[in-house]
């Protein structure tokens, strides 16, 4: 996704990355939304680079606020997969036990092929 950073206009990769340029990084609800409005999610290829230069021209863009608290309610109801790090650690777990299970199994086999 192509985006214009809204703090100093340069162009980045996504809209919620950090710039590379400024270090901008939006962290707010409403800071996120205005990134989401100079993004290609938005914006043609001739409305990113306007609103680049404008910003780069130190003129600013104007944004539609209403449209800016709308995607900002979304964000903020959003639902977020809270346990995803959870499962993932879980079933990592079960893999790694089930790994090693294994490897005691096959040892074992091969002790007593050697015994026999």
């Amino acid at each position: 996704m192509a985006a214009v950073c809204v703090a100093c206009g340069a162009m980045k990769i996504g809209a919620w990355t950090p710039c590379t340029k400024c270090k901008h990084d939006a962290t707010t609800d409403t800071g996120r939304a205005r990134a989401l409005l100079l993004s290609d999610r938005n914006l043609d290829a001739a409305g990113l680079a306007a609103a680049s230069a404008s910003l780069k021209a130190g003129e600013g863009v104007t944004y539609d606020e209403d449209k800016v608290r709308e995607i900002a309610v979304g964000i903020a109801t959003a639902p977020v997969p809270s346990r995803i790090g959870l499962i993932m650690v879980t079933v990592g777990f079960l893999l790694l036990v089930g790994a090693i299970g294994l490897m005691v199994v096959l040892v074992i086999r091969w002790l007593i092929s050697l015994a026999a």
